[in-house]
């Protein structure tokens, strides 16, 4: 199958949020993450990019639960930043109903998990949001 185009050129006054390892080391998230970063560069760094990043606090509550659910493409691990880089979104927060209904538009990819973790488990997995600067 061959990969989709890359995405648009990213226009200024947005973030843009892509981790260079894919999160998880697959292959198709690793070429979006080229791609965009390709795109970033070509129009001059017209917007801020964060790339995703894993906390040390996130992979001690969640590491081993994706250890056993074999998350991993690869060998590799994704490089730990310091909790301080974190940003909460949890269901208090005013983006976390637009980031659920963003994951539930990936039914084929999240699906399971949700149905399987039950909502409490599921959101705790996803309420922390980390970045570092491109």
């Amino acid at each position: 199958a061959r990969p989709p185009p890359p995405p648009p050129p990213p226009t200024p006054g947005h973030d843009l949020y892509v981790r260079p390892d894919g999160n998880t080391f697959h292959p198709d998230h690793i070429a979006v993450h080229r791609w965009v970063t390709a795109a970033w560069e070509a129009q001059g760094r017209p917007c801020r990019l964060l790339y995703t990043a894993m906390t040390a606090g996130h992979l001690a509550e969640f590491g081993d639960r994706y250890e056993q659910w074999h998350v991993y493409m690869t060998d590799e691990r994704p490089a730990v930043v310091a909790d301080a880089a974190r940003r909460a979104s949890d269901a208090r927060r005013p983006r976390a109903p637009r980031k659920l209904t963003g994951l539930r538009a990936m039914a084929t990819q999240t699906a399971d998990l949700a149905n399987a973790l039950g909502p409490q488990l599921y959101n705790d997995m996803i309420r922390e949001e980390a970045f570092v600067e491109a």
